[in-house]
């Protein structure tokens, strides 16, 4: 009975704990973009995650696109070695593009679902395109170099970092697994690809002469 009181308890402490997590990072995103201009829930294998959505035209968004970011990525230790460390995940999309809630939802739930880590420079591939009409199968995860989002710092030394994700291309995931993240990042801002941009081209190109 003692055993079973210790872990209902420790339960009951996780629960708080998560919903503590969860109200900050909402009253971080709205303290620093404002009010989303549309939210979507999605349950995914029983797990269930936010996408908060500000238009370019929102008036606290200084981004230049439309950004999409998760609300439920920072409950699941990202890192079991790290405990204290979270995160949530935001990407920007230049038309607005709100088929990539669904995915970018999946991304966040992806440490407790498949029971991967993911950190700066990691990618994420799927067998399904991410939105109907794109060839686009993944993700590159970075740290963001503006802070649009900064990290959030809570009691208890847990902090909530913001990882910027960014949809690429199979060719452009096979260049970053032989080059490296920082060569694939060069390489976009060499040819002035405006990775926001949901119906770019990839770079490099999918064709076999480029591979």
């Amino acid at each position: 009975m003692v055993a079973s009181g210790v872990a209902r308890g420790s339960l009951v402490a996780l629960r708080r704990s998560s919903l503590t997590i969860l109200e900050a990072a909402a009253k971080h995103y709205r303290r620093r973009l404002g009010p989303p201009s549309r939210e979507a829930g999605f349950k995914l294998s029983g797990h269930e995650i936010q996408v908060f959505k500000w238009a370019v035209d929102h008036p606290r968004n200084p981004a230049g696109v439309t950004i999409y970011a998760t609300l439920g990525a920072s409950t699941v230790l990202a890192l079991a070695t790290k405990p204290q460390h979270r995160m949530e995940f935001f990407t920007g999309q230049l038309p607005e593009n709100d088929d990539i809630a669904r995915p970018l939802a999946l991304l966040g739930l992806h440490s407790v679902m498949y029971g991967t880590p993911l950190d700066d420079g990691h990618t994420v591939s799927y067998p399904e395109p991410l939105w109907a009409g794109t060839q686009i199968h993944g993700f590159l995860i970075i740290r963001p170099q503006s802070e649009i989002l900064p990290a959030l710092a809570l009691p208890r030394e847990i902090h909530v970092e913001f990882l910027q994700a960014i949809p690429v291309y199979d060719s452009e995931i096979a260049f970053k697994k032989e080059n490296g993240v920082t060569a694939l990042l060069a390489r976009w801002e060499k040819a002035g690809a405006r990775i926001s941009n949901p119906d770019r081209t990839p770079n490099p190109s999918e064709s076999a002469e480029e591979r």
